[in-house]
């Protein structure tokens, strides 16, 4: 089995993509949308940006949202991994106190993984879901 691209591999990904088509990614943007990519191969990868590029005549950071879109298609269709939509708050979880209160602190990285990995800050492994922040 070929191993994904590790994030530096990934950033080098699209930063080649944007060179080939002549355009530029601020830093910004370029984190945020190399931790989206996270798990994807280099095909996978190279096939989404293909379609942002497509939809926009670029690369930008309104494009998180349709790279996550198709993340979870090819999730979908690998059959491995089930995404369930999850329309729940931290008020609708019993209990669980400490669990809350770390997620409640963590939650400014959770939401920007992007700026987070630029100083070092590992990125979450397991399940994790929005429902909490």
């Amino acid at each position: 089995m070929i191993p994904f691209p590790t994030i530096d591999e990934t950033e080098r990904i699209i930063k080649d993509y944007a060179g080939s088509f002549c355009f530029s990614i601020d830093n910004d943007t370029l984190n945020e949308l190399t931790v989206s990519f996270k798990g994807l191969s280099d095909f996978e990868i190279r096939q989404i940006l293909n379609f942002a590029y497509q939809e926009s005549g670029g690369i930008s950071a309104k494009d998180k949202a349709l790279i996550l879109k198709e993340k979870e298609q090819i999730i979908k269709k690998s059959g491995i991994l089930e995404i369930v939509p999850v329309n729940a708050t931290m008020n609708d979880v019993g209990g669980l106190a400490n669990l809350k209160q770390y997620l409640r602190d963590k939650s400014r990285i959770f939401n920007n993984l992007g700026g987070a990995r630029k100083f070092g800050i590992d990125l979450p492994k397991g399940i994790l879901t929005n429902c909490f922040w």
